[in-house]
């Protein structure tokens, strides 16, 4: 009752402060769900899980979910704050509300989703990146950044992330308290502006900045679609890690 309550104040607030908003237009899953003649078991639409999937082939077999299903459930973990996706079955697999939330009537196992993953080839990969490519054109602010008005501000580092020995790409490497501690590093491009994340690439753990820095600014280049008016708008900031002026140039 506290959900239905709060869902009905949440729209009644959203109707009248920002009516004709895209808070309106996008309206609550969860007051549809539970508005008069609405049914909990119905599925409802977001602008957070795409009704039409992109092309990413999976080379797997759908008995209860279909590959992108299941890719579906593991990025909704995601942002239900799952560090793993062991954690699929206590956050998302037993919270129907939250499936019922991204449009989702129910949810696969976490080791299925593992499996699909697992089953994810290069090219498979490739599609994924194609595909978050258009959706950050889509949705974000930096793409839309006006470069007349102000500098677009582009930052670019590294992350070293732990990982287990099998892990694609896992390297030792130097964490403060674990020696011979295992690692990939993590690049990143962030429209600093606007707090977006342009560009995501996974290095091995002995990479350097130097060396990841010229694969990430010409990811970023691509998926902002810079040509040279707006790359003499553009600020690229980067850590003495980055090289000497040469490399940067």
């Amino acid at each position: 009752m506290m959900v239905d309550n709060s869902c009905r104040q949440f729209d009644e607030q959203e109707r009248s402060h920002h009516h004709g908003s895209i808070y309106h237009k996008l309206d609550c899953p969860f007051y549809r769900m539970c508005e008069p003649g609405g049914h909990r078991d119905e599925p409802v639409e977001t602008g957070l899980v795409v009704a039409n999937p992109p092309a990413c082939a999976v080379s797997q077999k759908s008995v209860k979910d279909t590959p992108f299903e299941k890719l579906c459930d593991a990025f909704i973990s995601l942002l239900g704050g799952a560090a793993g996706l062991v954690e699929i079955n206590t956050r998302l697999r037993s919270d129907r509300g939250l499936q019922r939330a991204f449009g989702r009537m129910r949810c696969a196992e976490q080791s299925v989703v593992q499996e699909t993953l697992s089953a994810c080839t290069a090219e498979t990969v490739t599609q994924m990146e194609q595909a978050m490519q258009q959706i950050y054109r889509h949705q974000s602010q930096g793409y839309r950044h006006d470069y007349h008005q102000q500098y677009q501000i582009l930052d670019v580092d590294l992350t070293g992330l732990p990982c287990g020995k099998k892990a694609a790409l896992a390297t030792k490497g130097y964490f403060a308290g674990a020696r011979n501690r295992r690692e990939r590093q993590v690049g990143r491009v962030l429209a600093t502006r606007y707090g977006e994340v342009v560009v995501d690439q996974l290095f091995e753990g002995r990479t350097k900045l130097a060396t990841a820095f010229v694969p990430l600014v010409q990811a970023a280049e691509e998926t902002l679609q810079l040509d040279q008016s707006k790359r003499r708008r553009t600020l690229l900031r980067v850590d003495a890690g980055g090289g000497s002026l040469d490399d940067v140039n």
